[in-house]
């Protein structure tokens, strides 16, 4: 289980990581609040992908962090690429409630020592 702290962006977010197997959870905390993400290993293109509350029903279920998806979600993304997967990318897809890790381009190259 490992904890972080957000330095700004999504305020004084945290960011709180379980594992079980090849999946677990991601949870947002903002005080007293929070947003629960799943999130489970890939394969292909993809190393991992977190599945949240999808953009149609954020800010209903989250009226705390109304109009604030794009920015949690981000800030989730950020923090989980930055502590689990150093050569990942995250992308976000609001619509969906998707963040998806990707290795950052040209990495497998780099990491062979292959131009």
């Amino acid at each position: 289980m490992k904890h972080g702290r957000g330095a700004g962006g999504a305020g004084n977010g945290r960011v709180h990581i379980t594992q079980s197997g090849r999946s677990g959870t991601v949870t947002y905390h903002e005080g007293t609040n929070e947003v629960s993400f799943f999130w489970e290993f890939s394969g292909g293109e993809e190393v991992a992908v977190l599945t949240g509350p999808r953009a149609d029903a954020f800010d209903a279920s989250y009226p705390w962090a109304a109009g604030r998806q794009a920015e949690i979600f981000s800030f989730v993304g950020d923090e989980v690429a930055r502590r689990q997967a150093p050569t990942c990318t995250a992308s976000v897809d609001l619509d969906h409630g998707w963040i998806t890790l990707r290795p950052q381009p040209g990495i497998v190259q780099r990491l062979l020592g292959r131009p």
